[in-house]
Order: C-alpha cells, then structure tokens, then sequence
C-alpha cells in the first residue's frame, strides 16, 4: 500500500470533466422534451410507459455525433477548440387538425437547457393533397383504436350549421378512431383486418368520415355490416353462438354473419374452421419464438368438467416488444404427477418443434408438485433446461398473504351491558 497515492478530485470536478455534462444530456433532455410536448398535442395526454421508452430511444437517436465529439473535445478528450453547445430556443413544427382545405399548424418552442416557457401559435394553412389519407396518428394492433378527448373539435360548415365531431361516439363503439390530422372518423377493425376492396367501405378504412350531421346513423348502419363483423371476430371475438337455431335471437358472430349468404354453417364446419385459425395462428408463434431462440413457460392446471387441463403460455421478445401468448389446453386427467406433467410439457415443445429453444425460465403456482424443490416440475425440468429458473407465480403469491394475514386477524368484541 506504501506504493499508493491517491488522489482527489476537487470539489464540483465531474461536471467538468465528464463529456456527458458537457451538453450530451442537456441536447437528449431537449430532444425528449420535445417529444413529449408533441405527443401531448397529438394524443391528448395519453402517454403510456411504452411511449415513453419509444421517446426516449428516439431523443437519443436526435443526438448527433457532432454534438458528442464537441462535448469530448470540451471535457479535455481531444484536441482542439471547443464549442459551446448552443442554449438557442429550437422550433418544431407539427400539424395536430385537417378539415376541408384547411389546418392548424401548431409550432412549439422549447429551450434547450430547460424548459422555461412553452408558446403555441397557430397558423392556418393550406391542406397539401400529398396529406389526404395520412393516418400516421391513428392506431396499430399493439396501441390498439386511438380515441383521443379534445376541448373542442374542429367545425365544418354542412349546410348552414357548422358541425363536428363528438367524443360521444365513442360510448358503445369500442373500434371507433378519430384522426386528428384528417378530422375523420375511422374503424379500428375494417382498417387493420378488411382485405381487398370489393367488401370494404373505404370512406371508414381509407379517406375517413366526416359528414358529421349522419355519424349518428352511418355507425349504426357499418356495425351490421358483414365486413365489419368478420374484422370484429378477427379481434378476438367468440366465433360460435351459446344457441344455433333458428328461434335463437343471436346465433353467434358467424352465423349472423354469414348464414343468410352461404350454406355450410353447421357447428361442424364452423369447428374445422376455428382448427385451421388456431393451427396458423400458432404456427406465427412459434416461429417467432424459434427467431428469438429462447423463451420462458407459464404453466398451470384447471378443471374442465370431468377433464384436469395443463394450460400452456409461454413469454418471448420479439423485436423490442414482451409478447405473452397462450399456446394449447394439454389433457393430463390420467396422472397429475410431476414426472407426467413434465412429461406432458415436453411432448407439446416437440411436437411443436420448440425442443431445440432454450426454456430460460419457469412459472408455476405454490403447489408442491409444481414448486417442489427435489421432485418437483421445476426440479425435473431443470435436468433438461438447467437455466430455467423458477419464478413463483406473482398472483398465487399475493392469494397466499391475504390468507395469510386473514388467519392471523384476532378480533376482540366488547360486551354492552
């Protein structure tokens, strides 16, 4: 230790010498500040975390590798004269509201080092046809439909009164969009799912609705449409009806769709069909999976009737994004065992040709043919995925505490003379 000297930094050093301190992190708080002012405008406040991250890695991308190199330069890294990062105030121009030929231009203005004011001018200009049919703000499958709630929308002279839109309509119509660069109404499910243009209505898919004095009836009228009903079941929807015949007031989805225009609606076919989606949709999973190369597994037991099912989902990455997919129901009534339950498991990965992907971890809930420590699933299926760690299910985990604490309650009751 005689051999060592150590040495001290004075005091407030690090925001000298750090490049980072140097204006990298002041032009990416910019940067993000600008986005989130923009977001606020376009959404209307709705900023979920995803957005945020989304933000964030596109305010890091805003920052160039001049305005790096010159904060190194400026931190002692590199040689030659330093340059100030500029504290200017920065404009950003967007476009929040379309109608007719006319739009809002909103310009924002932000000050680099902080925000210390924000101004908002709107100008009116004219609409560039390049804009018809942008939808860039409306939603995707991940957001899902994009609902914004103004102060005001814009008004559009029909007739002799100036209408617009209401937030309103939303209430009962769940796949109802508003666009506020076109101010135009949208369906969420025919805009995503309709294919080929024989069926669909452009006017809710393409250009948008906007003779506002008829939003009332034109929504009712597109519900019961048979394109929209077919988009509407490609969202999840239950396919067949709790009763098919005729004195049924609803038959379900697929026979209210399609009965009065094709034959071949009996509970057989409409069976095969579900198979054939099943079988696709399950295929694009796991070959997403496969892509990743790794994947973690939830596994739980429920009783069906007479039947004890293994449900089976698993979680992977794909890109950037979580996805959590449940795959299969695997019928386990003959033996509840660990070893059968493995057993059961690992049949389903090759069959599915997962058996080459890494199972990276492991969920169950507290049972101990499940979470046991020496014969449990867990135990067996780390002999054939050592790195798949075990996570005790969260919601199991939360039940067990209240019982928990629920047992452990003394309550004292006093006597009234």
């Amino acid at each position: 230790m005689g051999n060592l000297e150590v040495l001290f930094f004075p005091p407030n050093m690090t925001s000298v010498v750090q490049p980072m301190d140097q204006g990298i992190i002041k032009n990416f708080k910019h940067h993000y500040r600008t986005l989130l002012v923009l977001n606020l405008l376009q959404d209307g406040g709705k900023i979920d975390i995803l957005q945020v991250n989304r933000m964030s890695k596109n305010a890091w991308e805003q920052v160039t590798s001049e305005t790096t190199t010159n904060c190194f330069r400026k931190a002692g890294f590199l040689s030659g004269n330093s340059e100030n990062v500029s504290d200017e105030e920065i404009q950003q121009t967007i476009t929040i509201n379309v109608w007719d030929n006319v739009s809002i231009k909103t310009t924002v203005t932000l000050d680099q080092s902080e925000v210390k004011e924000i101004k908002v001018t709107y100008q009116i200009v004219p609409v560039e046809k390049s804009n018809i049919g942008n939808i860039s703000d409306l939603g995707d499958i991940e957001s899902g439909p994009k609902q914004p709630i103004l102060m005001a929308y814009p008004k559009t002279l029909i007739g002799t009164q100036k209408r617009g839109f209401s937030s309103s309509c939303y209430k009962d119509n769940a796949w109802l969009e508003y666009s506020c660069h076109l101010d135009a109404a949208f369906c969420y499910c025919c805009r995503l799912f309709a294919s080929g243009s024989g069926n669909q209505e452009d006017t809710w898919t393409v250009t948008g609705f906007c003779n506002w004095k008829k939003i009332t009836n034109k929504i009712k009228s597109h519900s019961s449409t048979t394109i929209h009903l077919t988009c509407m079941t490609k969202q999840g929807i239950a396919f067949r009806g709790h009763l098919e015949d005729k004195e049924s007031n609803n038959q379900g989805n697929f026979k209210e769709a399609y009965s009065k225009k094709i034959s071949h609606t009996s509970w057989i076919v409409q069976m095969k069909l579900i198979d054939i989606c099943a079988e696709h949709i399950k295929t694009t999973i796991i070959n997403e999976v496969k892509l990743t190369g790794f994947v973690a597994i939830m596994v739980d037991e429920a009783r069906s009737y007479k039947e004890e099912q293994l449900s089976i989902c698993i979680r992977y990455v794909n890109g950037l994004d979580v996805c959590e997919r449940f795959l299969t129901f695997i019928d386990v009534s003959s033996s509840q065992k660990a070893i059968d339950i493995v057993a059961a498991i690992l049949m389903f990965l090759e069959q599915s040709n997962m058996k080459d992907v890494k199972v990276i971890a492991q969920s169950y809930d507290g049972a101990s043919v499940m979470s046991g420590q020496h014969g449990g699933v867990q135990t067996l299926m780390k002999e054939h995925y050592p790195y798949a760690i075990y996570i005790h299910c969260v919601a199991h985990r939360l039940n067990l505490i209240v019982v928990d604490t629920c047992k452990n309650i003394i309550v004292k009751c006093k006597k009234h003379v």
